[in-house]
């Protein structure tokens, strides 16, 4: 799914709508934390399959951030950029409450158009969403050339 959402967000960006890639970066980060919360804080497959089957299954975002940070040992990493006021703001734009509708007003009319910059970031944020979910999808596979390969063309970005 995070590929998907990643793949849409670029497309709706060179379409210049640009509210509603905004909108799929929410979804895009909740499928790269519900993969990651899967593969390293479930124990058994039996368990993750019942998460697999079951939307009310699942545990908040909070949550599952905060296990990610604690088993990965990441000093808050995901909390840090996901949880918070970043999550709030990006909760608006997926609801289109105010954040939506204030960068969308100029006073005469309604459009949202997000500078280079802006792009540029959330380009970078989708790349990074993207590179987690591939690189988790390759160490469940079990897949060490695709890992190499990965980690190679990661370390190589300037992202």
């Amino acid at each position: 799914m995070a590929n998907e959402h990643a793949t849409a967000i670029a497309h709706l960006i060179n379409l210049k709508l640009h509210g509603s890639a905004l909108a799929r970066i929410r979804p895009c980060i909740e499928s790269v934390i519900r993969g990651l919360w899967v593969y390293h804080c479930i124990e058994d497959q039996e368990t993750a399959e019942k998460y697999a089957k079951k939307d009310g299954a699942w545990g908040s975002l909070e949550s599952m951030v905060k296990n990610l940070d604690i088993k990965l040992e990441s000093d808050s990493h995901f909390s840090q950029r996901y949880l918070g006021r970043n999550y709030g703001l990006l909760s608006s734009f997926t609801h289109g409450l105010s954040q939506q509708t204030e960068r969308r007003f100029s006073g005469k009319t309604m459009s949202l158009k997000l500078s280079k910059i802006q792009m540029s970031e959330i380009i970078k944020e989708v790349c990074y969403l993207s590179y987690l979910a591939n690189i988790t999808i390759a160490f469940v596979a079990n897949n060490e050339d695709a890992v190499k390969n990965l980690t190679q063309l990661w370390s190589k970005s300037d992202i």
